[in-house]
C-alpha cells in the first residue's frame, strides 16, 4: 500500500493511521507496524507499510514518523500555492503555444523570478517583463495578470523562434535585446547583459528539464 503527496488528504489519513498503529505497537517492533518512505523521480513523497514491494524505501523511526505526520498536516503557504498556480499556468501556456515548458519557465525565472507584479526601470511588466508596446501587440490588456502576461510572452517567444528558424539562442537574444539588434549584428549582440541572459536562461532550462 502506498500514497503520495499529490493526494495530500489521503496521505495524511494514511500516515496518521499507520503512525498510530506503529506507535501503539512500538514495544513489539514488528515490521508491519513501521512506515517506509521514498522520494520518487517526480519529487513526490510516497509511503508504504509493504517495503518488500518497494525495496528503495527507507524505514522511518518513531520520531521521524511523528515529524512526517506533523509536516503532512500543514497547509501549504500562500507563497507555495501561488508558485504552484504559476507553474501550472506556465505548463498549460507552453502546451497551447507549442513551446517547451522548461524553456518558458526558464525565461519567466530569468525575467521576473516568478513575480507577477515585477516592473523594471525600463517599463517592462509582469512575469515575462513585457514592454507596453509588445503587450499591446499581443492583446495583453493587463500585464500584471499572470495568464494574460504568460500568453502574450509565450506568443512573442514562439514568433521569435519562427523568425530565427528555431534557433533558441538567437530567439532568446532577441527576447532580451530586440529582434532588430540580433539582425543588425548577425547573431547575439555584443552586449554583456544579453550574453549573460542567454547563458542563464539556457542553464535554467537544463535544470528544469531534469526535474
Amino acid at each position: 500500500m502506498f500514497t503520495g503527496t499529490s493526494h495530500r488528504s489521503s496521505a495524511r489519513s494514511f500516515v496518521a493511521a499507520v503512525v498510530g498503529f506503529a506507535l501503539a505497537s512500538a514495544p513489539f517492533a514488528c515490521q508491519s507496524g513501521a512506515i517506509y518512505v521514498l522520494i520518487d523521480h517526480l519529487g513526490r513523497t510516497l509511503y508504504t507499510d509493504r517495503p518488500d514491494r518497494y525495496p528503495d524505501y527507507t524505514r522511518l523511526t518513531e520520531r521521524a514518523a511523528r515529524e512526517t505526520l506533523k509536516r503532512s498536516s500543514r497547509r501549504p503557504s500562500e507563497k507555495s500555492r501561488g508558485q504552484t498556480d504559476i507553474d501550472q499556468l506556465i505548463a498549460v501556456t507552453a502546451i497551447r503555444n507549442n513551446l517547451d515548458s522548461a524553456l518558458l519557465k526558464a525565461v519567466v525565472h530569468a525575467e521576473s523570478s516568478f513575480n507577477p507584479r515585477a516592473r523594471s526601470k525600463r517599463g517592462a511588466l509582469g512575469l515575462m517583463q513585457l514592454m507596453p508596446r509588445t503587450a499591446k501587440h499581443y492583446g495583453v490588456r493587463n500585464a500584471f495578470d499572470p495568464k494574460q502576461n504568460l500568453t502574450g510572452g509565450a506568443r512573442h517567444l514562439r514568433n521569435l523562434l519562427k523568425r530565427f528558424n528555431g534557433d533558441e539562442t538567437l530567439a532568446l537574444a532577441a527576447y532580451n535585446a530586440g529582434e532588430t539588434a540580433v539582425k543588425r549584428h548577425g547573431g547575439i549582440p555584443p552586449y554583456a547583459e544579453t550574453r549573460v541572459y542567454v547563458q542563464r536562461v539556457q542553464r535554467l532550462r537544463r535544470t528544469y528539464q531534469q526535474q
